[in-house]
C-alpha cells in the first residue's frame, strides 16, 4: 500500500472512529486456478509470509474453520 498519511492509514484502510487502522495488508499473492494448483496452498503460503514463518508452522486454527475456500473458488473461478 502507498500514500500513508500521518495517522498511518491509506485510502484503502478502514479506520474506526479512534483513527486506529482495523487491518493492514501484510502479504499478497497472485493466484491463477489454471496454473497454481490448490488455492488452499496459496492461502497457507500467504499466511506464513504474513506471519514471517515457514508454511509448515501455520497450524491453528485449521484453514477450513476460518476461510471458506470452496466458496472463494466458486465465487472467483466458477
Amino acid at each position: 500500500m502507498s500514500d500513508i498519511d500521518e495517522t498511518g492509514t491509506t485510502s484503502h484502510d478502514d479506520p474506526n472512529l479512534d483513527g486506529d487502522v482495523r487491518w493492514q495488508q501484510v502479504a499478497q499473492r497472485l493466484y491463477e486456478s489454471d496454473h497454481d494448483g490448490e488455492l488452499t496452498t496459496v492461502i497457507v503460503y500467504a499466511i506464513a509470509d504474513a506471519m514471517d514463518v515457514d508454511p509448515k508452522e501455520v497450524t491453528a486454527p485449521p484453514l477450513y474453520e476460518v476461510v471458506d475456500v470452496p466458496g472463494i473458488e466458486k465465487a472467483f473461478f466458477g
